[in-house]
């Protein structure tokens, strides 16, 4: 269950934004701001590890959804997805295997 607090946000950036692509990936909700490429602001996937467990398959469909618009991106994280640190500094150092 995702913390009313964490849904709250997401569905304000999903409101905030409903005019731009959207996308849902491994339970996070992607947004976008094209006209702002390099803020993660606007540019984020909200909820990843909330609603259900994170997987590096979700870290890997969200990575290819900013990188085919060129946009930066970021990654709120929370206490529920552990793992998620050690797999976003592999894949932004290259070291996954």
């Amino acid at each position: 269950m995702i913390p009313p607090a964490e849904l709250d946000e997401l569905e304000a950036f999903r409101s905030l934004l409903s005019g731009e692509e959207q996308a849902e990936i491994g339970g996070a909700l992607c947004t976008t701001f094209e006209a702002m490429p390099g803020s993660a602001l606007f540019n984020r996937a909200l909820g990843l590890g909330l609603g259900e467990p994170a997987t590096e398959a979700a870290l890997d469909g969200i990575d290819d959804f900013f990188s085919r618009r060129s946009l930066a991106y970021g990654i709120p994280l929370t206490p529920d997805a552990s793992e998620l640190p050690g797999w976003l500094e592999a894949l932004t150092s290259g070291t996954r295997a």
